[in-house]
């Protein structure tokens, strides 16, 4: 792989990917055929997941406070959006199902369907980083918690024996499952959007991740506790993390972020936040997020950089 500045002044850079610049880079590679790339960027990625609260678009069914005024002003070229598809499966997959073709540059006609919390969220890191952002964005409304942890970590937290049990039975094969449960391929069974939606990413290099869900899971927060636990903190680790938190500020308790004003106007600031939880509201009202240390600091000063849904 050559990786070359697309300006002439620049020197080339082989094989290693540059610090977070608006300078376009290109990639040439060949397997036989050529190929080349253009119109690529260094920054900072993050994936933001959960349910139908990350799922709720700038426009459409959800229709943030100015959504045609914020629509219109969406355009910001360094900032790069990618929708990964709804899609399930029995066993962890290689790649990910996407919409729209891939990446996108955020315009008004893109940033339309895309996640409302996501948008404003990486657009206020743009606005303040002055760096590229890309935005993998992979939600599914109304899906609970263990839909979205592996194999390994539901069986651990328990309460799942009988449908991982099934799984495994049938040695993870759709066919053999469908004819043993042919209700078994369900948007809210456990691990089946991990393995189709956030499994085939864990070789994507991002800084870190902003997490939405929990209204599925009500009534249940023994469980969930561990759940989130453990999928914040696998996640983490899978991306070069090696702890996770939650952020202090808490948020509405309802399944219509548009009800929030603060979602509603797009106020998401990036800033600075202690590892911990607001004792005083339940886990599943809050969001966890968690990021790669700073690197300006030595290892044991390192601060964590947090996403908080509210100005402090």
């Amino acid at each position: 792989m050559n990786l070359r500045p697309t300006t002439k002044e620049s020197s080339p850079s082989a094989s290693k990917f540059p610090n977070a610049s608006k300078q376009p880079f290109w990639i040439r590679f060949n397997d036989g055929e050529t190929t080349l790339l253009n119109d690529l960027y260094s920054g900072e990625v993050w994936l933001c997941g959960g349910q139908s609260n990350m799922e709720m678009p700038v426009q459409g069914w959800g229709c943030v406070l100015n959504y045609e005024q914020e629509v219109a002003n969406a355009a910001y070229p360094f900032i790069r959006l990618l929708q990964v598809s709804n899609t399930l499966a029995f066993s962890p997959q290689e790649d990910a199902a996407v919409n729209n073709g891939g990446w996108q540059v955020c315009s008004p006609a893109t940033v339309a369907n895309f996640s409302a919390l996501a948008y404003f969220f990486g657009r206020e890191l743009y606005k303040k980083l002055n760096v590229p952002i890309g935005l993998v964005y992979s939600a599914w409304g109304g899906t609970p918690c263990e839909s979205w942890v592996s194999f390994e970590t539901a069986k651990a937290v328990g309460g799942f024996e009988s449908t991982l049990n099934m799984y495994e039975e049938c040695n993870f094969d759709r066919d053999a499952i469908l004819a043993r449960d042919p209700g078994a391929e369900h948007f809210q069974k456990p691990t089946l959007e991990y393995n189709a939606m956030i499994h085939p990413l864990r070789i994507m290099p991002i800084a870190g991740a902003i997490w939405y869900q929990g209204e599925n899971n009500v009534g249940n927060n023994v469980q969930y506790e561990p759940l989130s636990s453990k999928a914040s903190s696998t996640t983490g680790a899978r991306y070069g993390a090696t702890t996770s938190h939650s952020t202090s500020c808490s948020w509405p308790a309802t399944s219509n972020p548009s009800r929030c004003s603060q979602a509603r106007s797009g106020r998401l600031c990036a800033g600075r936040s202690k590892r911990r939880w607001n004792s005083t509201t339940p886990a599943w009202q809050q969001p966890w997020t968690w990021a790669r240390p700073t690197t300006s600091t030595p290892r044991t000063n390192r601060r964590w950089r947090a996403a908080s849904p509210c100005s402090r």
